[in-house]
């Protein structure tokens, strides 16, 4: 994971936000090497400023100030932005969420990737160094039947186990190794989010997915999709994973030079190993 330019020119994303139900919208411009920021109304925080909490719904960012800033579901821009090694951006968020639009980083990617311009040097330069971790790290859940782990690599790969009760999901791996941006449009960014049935009433009862509907999220019933389109991957549940992961690590700040492997995590989970690696970033020797 690496970030080697910025744009050519802004980029606005609009429609609804998955969880508010409202309209909000982000604007994503070039900003002159000041490195991945996000705010609102011209003020703007680097990542690694931020306070990042998720759960099995997606992920938020809290910045404290007067007054404090926090954005909702920023996953799917952040795996776009990552995943094509974009750098040096600001984020201008309207809503304080990010729009859902289709439910994957696709529709962000591919904005992202006709107005990137790529170059040899980025936010992250050699002096400002990545996290390259010289043993496994592991963070486990309180139960001990999930975990993510890092360990030794010399380039950025995630590998995602997914293990669902359900059995249209049950379960299955994908692994992607990132650094091909052509790639991760073909074979990531368009893989949706999805939920069970059976999960949307508690959802919406907890004040949730009030923007949710069948054009933005894969529903599974208990003998089928709610979809008519079906999936646009055999695999589609365990590469959403994969997105998921891709944009929660982007919240550390800086390129990581590891293999991640993840089982049955989710969103708590990658941001708990996110503060875990911003811990091990400020020891020295833990940067390249």
């Amino acid at each position: 994971m690496s970030f080697g330019g910025s744009l050519r020119h802004a980029v606005e994303f609009s429609g609804t936000g998955l969880h508010s139900g409202e309209f909000v919208r982000v604007r994503v411009a070039p900003n002159g090497g000041k490195g991945i920021r996000i705010g609102s109304g011209g003020r703007f925080f680097a990542l690694e400023q931020g306070i990042p909490n998720g759960d099995g719904r997606g992920s938020r960012v809290l910045f404290p100030g007067d007054p404090p800033f926090q954005v909702l579901t920023v996953e799917h821009l952040f795996a776009a932005v990552a995943g094509l090694g974009i750098g040096d951006i600001d984020m201008d968020v309207e809503g304080g969420e990010i729009p859902v639009l289709d439910g994957s980083a696709l529709p962000f990617a591919e904005m992202l990737y006709e107005a990137r311009e790529m170059s040899s040097a980025g936010s992250h330069s050699p002096e400002r160094g990545c996290l390259r971790p010289f043993a496994p790290i592991v963070v486990t859940g309180s139960k001990g039947d999930r975990l993510i782990a890092a360990s030794p690599a010399e380039t950025a790969r995630v590998t995602y186990v997914l293990d669902y009760s359900h059995p249209l999901v049950g379960t299955s791996t994908f692994s992607f190794a990132l650094g091909d941006a052509e790639a991760f449009l073909s074979e990531v960014a368009g893989a949706r989010t999805f939920a069970l049935l059976s999960e949307v009433e508690g959802l919406r009862s907890r004040g949730l997915a009030k923007g949710g509907s069948l054009e933005n999220t894969v529903v599974v019933g208990d003998d089928g999709l709610l979809n008519p389109g079906g999936l646009r991957f055999p695999d589609e549940y365990v590469r959403h994973k994969v997105v998921d992961l891709v944009g929660d690590l982007l919240l550390l700040g800086m390129p990581l030079h590891a293999h991640v492997v993840a089982l049955r995590a989710g969103h708590a989970l990658h941001l708990e190993f996110v503060r875990r690696l911003r811990r091990l970033a400020a020891t020295a020797h833990f940067r390249g």
